[in-house]
């Protein structure tokens, strides 16, 4: 009776943290990214939905701005989709001058290819849509949260194609992003049932984050690539120890890091001119 009613508990109470999380990572996306793709007609930007083939899967990609431009690639985080960076795309400092290029990650969105919770596939899918879209370019590229791992990995395995990077409150030390006790709840078949293809794409990349973050670890003193990292104190879901993390394992003279005591994880969505100001740099 006592392993029935502590089963019951656990599952009500990841699920309240479930619905929680993800009414804050998507009070700003509107009820679908449609409305963000209007939102962006409406102001004039043009945006254009197009496809890249990653193996046998079509990866959703958004193109906004003239491809001509200098180009930056919006990586999300988790869970989430293009329009993750709706404030960003609609900046004028922004996207006067660049051609913006997002997609959904695998698990995510209009994007065929299921969930993956390794991080090198992860950045092979991102290098591919890079290579689509201009294989004789460099990047900006731009990453929150989960998809900081993501661009960690690439910055290990394609330093060439990316000219400077914006980590934001990015999730990038193992030992800071072991799976906690609801990722692993989230397994049991009946949760996993319940919780929505999102959270179920979520929930494979976490089990994942920490072992593919300990076989990048060993290569990141060779990254030499110019970075913004930007990171709160107030950050309850990629601890704030991650900056040292960081600090100790690449070196100092590419990174700029943009710290401080007054905002958490979501200042994507509250304070954007914290990612444009990291872009613009």
């Amino acid at each position: 009776m006592k392993i029935i009613k502590w089963t019951f508990s656990s599952i009500g109470i990841l699920l309240v943290a479930m619905l929680t999380f993800l009414f804050i990572s998507f009070r700003t996306m509107g009820q679908s990214g449609e409305s963000n793709f209007k939102e962006l007609q409406d102001a004039g930007l043009e945006p254009v939905y197009e496809t890249v083939l990653y193996d046998s899967s079509l990866i959703q990609t958004i193109r906004i701005g003239d491809i001509s431009r200098p180009k930056i690639l919006f990586v999300h985080g988790s869970p989430g989709d293009w329009t993750a960076f709706q404030s960003v795309y609609l900046d004028s400092s922004i996207n006067s001058k660049y051609c913006m290029i997002a997609f959904d990650r695998p698990g995510y969105g209009g994007t065929e290819m299921s969930a993956e919770p390794v991080l090198a596939i992860q950045a092979n899918v991102a290098k591919r849509v890079i290579d689509a879209y201009a294989p004789n370019e460099k990047f900006i590229v731009v990453c929150h949260s989960y998809g900081g791992g993501v661009v960690s990995q690439m910055l290990v395995d394609c330093p060439d194609r990316i000219s400077h990077a914006v980590l934001a409150a990015p999730a990038l030390s193992p030992s800071h992003q072991e799976p906690r006790w609801y990722n692993k709840v989230a397994k049991w078949r009946i949760v996993n049932w319940f919780i929505g293809d999102d959270m179920r794409a979520s929930n494979a990349e976490m089990l994942g984050l920490a072992p593919s973050l300990r076989l990048i670890e060993p290569k990141l003193d060779s990254i030499k690539v110019p970075m913004v990292f930007i990171h709160g104190e107030k950050d309850i879901l990629v601890p704030y120890e991650t900056v040292q993390y960081w600090k100790d394992h690449v070196d100092d003279q590419y990174v700029e890091y943009v710290l401080g005591d007054d905002f958490g994880h979501f200042f994507l969505f509250s304070d954007p001119e914290m990612i444009v100001n990291g872009i613009l740099r």
